[in-house]
């Protein structure tokens, strides 16, 4: 009879120990992929941040022939390169899908060649701005 209670105890340590290792990895897969969730979150709103501000020096360096020329090349690329990195977001797609930031961009861009109104410009980068900080902090 000993050797049954030898042979019982033994085949329960070692479902106990495949148990434990397979709630291990699943716990431990699970944390690795929402950290990678969030670094991937966290390296889109930065990079989405960076091409705004990319942008908006663009046009906010004032010159002469601001909208003529290579100037406004220049500018229209910049403006042009925020947008594909608004629509090229994956791991944010749809947060950056509902604030419309390529919709307020677009119309402040419209707007500020036309008007030229650097502190409506200005006013409305800020505001695509905090609408990026404040999705961003969100999570």
């Amino acid at each position: 009879m000993e050797w049954l209670t030898v042979l019982v105890s033994g085949a329960m340590g070692i479902l106990g120990a495949a148990v434990g290792a397979t709630l291990a990895y699943q716990f431990s897969r699970r944390a690795q992929q929402e950290q990678w969730r969030r670094d991937c979150r966290r390296a889109e709103f930065r990079e989405l941040m960076a091409e705004l501000s990319r942008a908006y020096t663009a046009f906010g360096e004032l010159a002469p022939d601001m909208f003529k020329g290579d100037d406004l090349f220049r500018r229209m690329r910049a403006s042009a390169q925020f947008l594909i990195t608004v629509r090229d977001r994956i791991c944010i797609a749809n947060e950056v899908k509902g604030m419309r930031i390529d919709r307020l961009w677009l119309d402040a861009v419209d707007d500020f060649i036309k008007t030229s109104d650097i502190d409506r410009f200005s006013a409305a980068y800020n505001r695509i701005n905090e609408i990026i900080v404040a999705e961003a902090s969100r999570h």
